[in-house]
């Protein structure tokens, strides 16, 4: 008598051992080595960060450059990187449009918060129009989920 064993791949989640268990989407966001040389734009006069949002919108469209950081704030200040992690202080945000994500599905973001935050803000964008707000609170990792449209991180 024998025993015959076949191993089969084992699957979680969509994953698999010769697969990555998630996929980033947002560019430089581990480091975040690009947000000291992105784009800036400083005392953006306007409730922020609609103000800014409406600047780089036309005709209903976002005119972000795909995959690029963007930073802005109402005062001559501006977020900065330092060790991998980003500086943010009150009146400021930092802002990427996405590619390649799958319309109508459902992605998760996950933030490694390490000051406490009473009022950190993600929002999503469609556009110009607001299309969902999500409030951070506390420390250590917070993650959200956002149905794929476009989305603005501040």
């Amino acid at each position: 008598m024998s025993v015959q064993l076949i191993v089969f791949p084992q699957y979680f989640d969509g994953s698999t051992p010769l697969s990555s268990p998630s996929t980033e989407f947002i560019v430089d966001g581990i480091n975040f080595n690009n947000a000291n040389t992105s784009v800036s734009a400083q005392s953006v006069a306007g409730a922020l960060p609609q103000a800014f949002v409406d600047t780089y919108t036309i005709f209903g469209f976002s005119i972000f450059m795909v995959n690029t950081w963007f930073r802005f704030s109402g005062a001559a200040s501006e977020i900065t990187e330092s060790s991998g992690a980003l500086n943010i202080s009150s009146d400021e945000g930092i802002v990427q449009r996405l590619s390649n994500l799958t319309i109508g599905a459902t992605y998760d973001l996950t933030l490694n918060i390490t000051a406490n935050s009473t009022n950190l803000k993600v929002y999503q964008y469609k556009g110009n129009i607001v299309q969902s707000t999500h409030t951070i609170t506390g420390t250590g990792l917070q993650t959200i989920s956002f149905d794929a449209i476009h989305l603005l991180i501040l």
